[in-house]
């Protein structure tokens, strides 16, 4: 499997640093725009029999940033994290792995169920 990562709402210089890790670890960038919130995760990623859902989304969306990372075993998750936070980049609070359950979830859906487990977390 390719290993990914599916940015949100990082068109910054947050976002600049991300790309340079992504290059560095040989990883696919997938930059995820508002229109394709509806699509399921994994047609975004790539993952063959997933299919796009044709929809565009014309909603206000979300502005929170976000990662989904694909084709990750432990090891290169680490090694990300310690990337990112060694690049000064900040913090992405919203993370996933992409997994059997939610490669058929929506952005918006994938979106929401971490937004309430981060609060849950931080309360």
């Amino acid at each position: 499997m390719t290993r990914a990562v599916l940015m949100y709402n990082l068109d910054s210089e947050k976002g600049r640093k991300i790309k340079m890790i992504c290059l560095k670890m040989k990883l696919r960038i997938i930059m995820v725009s508002s229109g394709q919130y509806l699509e399921p995760i994994g047609s975004l990623a790539g993952v063959s029999g997933i299919e796009p859902a044709g929809t565009v989304y014309e909603g206000n969306g979300f502005g929170d940033e976000m990662l989904v990372f694909k084709g990750f075993d432990n090891g290169t998750l680490d090694r990300f994290l310690r990337e990112l936070k060694a690049s000064g980049a900040g913090k992405v609070s919203l993370k996933a792995i992409l997994t059997p359950d939610n490669v058929v979830w929506s952005s918006l859906e994938l979106y929401e169920e971490l937004k309430k487990e981060h609060e849950a977390l931080n309360s």
